[in-house]
């Protein structure tokens, strides 16, 4: 009996059964592709949520992913500005980078000064180009003899305060000790005077004088990066305010993002201050639960009338925002 036939349909069925279909076939390639984007997913949660200091345990940052692979931070900013508005209580502290370098706006209280450290370093800051000491008190200088004793220093731009005016205290003896030590080249905030770090420029708008409250003594700086402006503050009052609406350099005022006055003070952030800022953002930098009630609910109310979207550190933590040169948006804090 011819049992080829019988023999040609086993083969075939056998031949059916091994060879997967077309459809199963493209069923698990998605399979696996959904796999590896949720893998991704979650490993990226992981390195933003450990940066963001949540995680009980430790996980390496982006920096130092990108520096493991042979990509610097440098490359990660590539064209880019990035402005982070450091988590440190009722103070301030703000560290601006582009791929060319760094600059460092104040370091809150004494004990703020190895969280900034720390924050610099984990952002691969080696070496910083300015640091601006906006004016002598605690909450803005406290930290920064730590930061001068851990990195190298170019520049240091402070306030010219008259002798009569000059404060003694302990801390900003401290400050003082520690920017001679550092060898930085100390330079005496001028209005005008304008400094440039890649395609960042920063022009100084106050202190114009003399004043008698150390807060409206503040440098205040207005920075651009292509077509975006960021507008830091310090302390400056209404009456600094004022003067900077009144002077040759108001029209520096209109900025893309703001950092409030005063952690929020009523006695900063008038409302024509406000209106020629007009920013998109506006960050305010204050401490959880502050004796002082800041952010004040006028100015709150007041920034909102303008049409500025509000990040506060106490309620977010760390605020990172960025500027391609075209526009601003927020990396971290929302």
């Amino acid at each position: 009996m011819d049992n080829s036939f019988d023999k040609s349909m086993d083969e075939s069925m056998e031949e059916s059964i091994d060879r997967p279909t077309e459809k199963s076939t493209d069923k698990s390639k998605r399979f696996v592709t959904t796999i590896f984007v949720a893998v991704l997913v979650f490993f990226g949660l992981l390195v933003t949520l450990g940066e963001m200091g949540v995680l009980p345990f430790d996980f390496p940052t982006w920096n130092e992913i990108f520096e493991a692979v042979g990509l610097t931070d440098e490359d990660s900013l590539k064209n880019k500005m990035r402005v982070s508005f450091i988590d440190v209580g009722q103070g301030d502290s703000i560290l601006i980078s582009v791929a060319e370098g760094n600059i460092l706006i104040d370091a809150s209280e004494d004990e703020y000064g190895e969280t900034v450290v720390d924050y610099l370093e984990n952002n691969n800051v080696e070496r910083l180009d300015y640091l601006i000491a906006t004016h002598p008190h605690s909450d803005h200088i406290g930290g920064l003899p730590d930061v001068l004793s851990a990195f190298g220093v170019d520049n240091v731009i402070m306030p010219k305060i008259s002798k009569d005016k000059t404060p003694t205290t302990s801390v900003y003896l401290k400050l003082l000790k520690a920017v001679k030590a550092s060898g930085a080249k100390v330079i005496a905030a001028k209005v005008g005077n304008t400094y440039t770090l890649g395609g960042l420029t920063m022009t100084v708008l106050s202190p114009k004088g003399q004043y008698d409250d150390l807060n409206d003594m503040s440098v205040v700086v207005s920075v651009s990066f292509g077509e975006t402006k960021f507008l830091f503050t310090g302390d400056a009052s209404k009456k600094a305010e004022k003067d900077i609406l009144k002077g040759a350099y108001a029209s520096y005022l209109d900025s893309d993002v703001l950092k409030v006055g005063h952690h929020g003070s009523r006695y900063s952030n008038s409302k024509q201050f406000l209106k020629a800022v007009s920013p998109e953002i506006s960050v305010i930098s204050c401490g959880k639960g502050n004796d002082y009630g800041h952010p004040h609910a006028e100015v709150v109310k007041a920034l909102k009338k303008v049409g500025t979207t509000i990040y506060r550190t106490d309620k977010l933590g760390t605020v990172v925002i960025e500027s391609d040169g075209t526009s601003v948006s927020v990396v971290s804090g929302e």
